[in-house]
């Protein structure tokens, strides 16, 4: 699976991930990379609420700081308006997606819906879309199922006729083995058999 995501080209990749597999690890160093390969342009960070976004991304030292070395940095990251300036004039932003009028008027580059089942899907069709069409970039979905809701159906493009811009990935924690089968056992007793298919083994329920 790490081999075929890291050759596959495709603009919209959607990534159904066991909790604690590290998607949000992923999708920044996506972002700073991006930003560090591309000038002038903005790439965007997008959790569930603002609040969150601040508090796991920003706060958590093990996070978005820990990437970002002040020798790729034009200047210190702004927590005002959450922005990381990169020595190529490129833009990491971060962003909630319950303030989507945040998001208009800004042509991105890069995107990552992280946690997107727990997002509104207006935030993709309505806003991000457009600009990603014009700018001709790319955007990268990742979360744990949460019923067959829009992540279910943006997750079946990746198979389907008609969407050669989409590719699926999946990630099982029977398959990641970052927990041992211990721990995965203990979870399956704590969650319950029905939470822990979906949270762990990410089924569609």
């Amino acid at each position: 699976m790490v081999d075929s995501l890291a050759d596959a080209t495709h603009r919209f990749k959607v990534h159904r991930w066991h909790r604690r597999a590290r998607k949000t690890t992923l999708g920044l160093n996506k972002l700073i990379r991006a930003a560090c390969l591309d000038k002038g342009e903005t790439f965007a960070y997008i959790g569930p609420t603002y609040k969150q976004t601040r508090s796991i991304v920003v706060r958590d030292p093990m996070m978005l700081r820990r990437y970002l070395p002040r020798e790729i940095l034009r200047k210190d990251f702004n927590e005002s308006d959450l922005t990381a300036e990169i020595v190529t004039g490129s833009l990491v932003r971060l962003f909630g997606a319950d303030e989507p009028d945040s998001l208009r008027g800004i042509r991105f580059k890069g995107v990552v819906l992280d946690e997107w089942a727990l997002q509104k899907r207006a935030i993709f069709d309505e806003i991000l879309y457009p600009v990603l069409l014009e700018s001709d970039g790319w955007c990268d979905f990742y979360f744990t199922p949460k019923g067959r809701n829009h992540a279910w159906d943006f997750w079946r493009r990746g198979g389907l006729q008609g969407h050669e811009d989409w590719r699926s990935f999946d990630l099982a924690a029977s398959q990641s083995k970052l927990l041992s089968d211990a721990q995965l056992a203990q979870a399956r007793a704590e969650m319950g058999e029905e939470l822990y298919r979906q949270e762990m083994e990410c089924e569609f329920l």
